[in-house]
């Protein structure tokens, strides 16, 4: 409906291949021409998603692609949410770096597994002490893209817990310094800095393209907007944090604790 429309939705159209190909057919171009025309006669911009499930039941094929207005490209993968999260990828092989550079991976992942790594956009919220830390296990993974969000800078105690973070980095906005550092790497994976906080517009939007997000962030404002995201979105939410306990008093250390916690949607 016209409703549907302005609330900013992309409208998608999946249709079966039973037993045959995913390929899209010109019958299936002249069905999706139609529909966009429609959609745009209802208050659409222009953007509509077309897939086509094909094979068999033990054997299921699928191709997808994105319209805005005329122009489409191929959906390169798709996120199935149920009792577990799984990718898909759609484009095998186009995303995969050299198998030599992440060969140590391939021989635990195989293939397959590495092939979903470098298709894998990865939202990292923190770039502190745990955030900048996991950010540079994500890289050296060869997660495809990783996104960094913080709105905070560089301060005194920040070079001794941020990774790729100097003393002459002081007064520079955090995410930018540990892009620039995973950037050095070589390494395949493309990284974006956004510094804004996550309830911002910018920070909301970035979001909203990532598979999966990690919560390295101190308080619990960032934490409920990362709860919500994960339920609008269907996509997981991995938080991090770790707490070091010291008495004052003797300046000694009285514990290093440390806590995961897995959030995702129940289907």
């Amino acid at each position: 409906s016209s409703d549907l429309m302005a609330e900013d939705s992309t409208p998608l159209f999946i249709h079966t291949h039973p037993g045959g190909k995913a390929v899209f057919s010109r019958h299936d171009d002249a069905v999706d021409a139609s529909l966009r025309a429609a959609l745009r006669g209802m208050g659409g911009d222009g953007r509509y998603v077309s897939l086509v499930v094909a094979g068999t039941q033990d054997q299921t094929a699928v191709a997808g692609r994105h319209f805005i207005q005329d122009d489409a490209t191929p959906v390169d993968k798709l996120r199935i949410v149920g009792h577990r999260i799984r990718v898909i990828v759609l484009t095998p092989g186009a995303a995969l770096p050299s198998k030599e550079t992440f060969d140590r991976q391939i021989r635990v992942f195989g293939p397959a597994g590495q092939e979903i790594l470098a298709a894998l956009n990865v939202a990292v919220v923190g770039a502190g002490g745990t955030g900048s830390a996991t950010a540079e296990q994500l890289t050296r993974l060869g997660v495809g893209t990783i996104t960094i969000i913080d709105d905070d800078i560089v301060t005194d105690p920040t070079p001794t817990r941020g990774y790729g973070m100097t003393v002459a980095d002081i007064g520079r906005p955090k995410a930018e310094v540990l892009a620039g550092h995973l950037r050095k790497t070589g390494l395949p994976t493309t990284v974006v800095s956004v510094t804004a906080p996550i309830q911002s517009a910018v920070a909301r939007h970035m979001l909203g393209s990532a598979d999966i997000a990690f919560s390295c962030v101190d308080g619990h404002g960032a934490r409920l907007v990362l709860n919500r995201w994960a339920y609008a979105h269907l996509a997981p939410v991995v938080d991090l944090a770790v707490l070091v306990s010291a008495d004052v008093s003797t300046t000694a250390v009285t514990g290093v604790d440390g806590r995961v916690t897995w959030l995702a949607p129940d289907p």
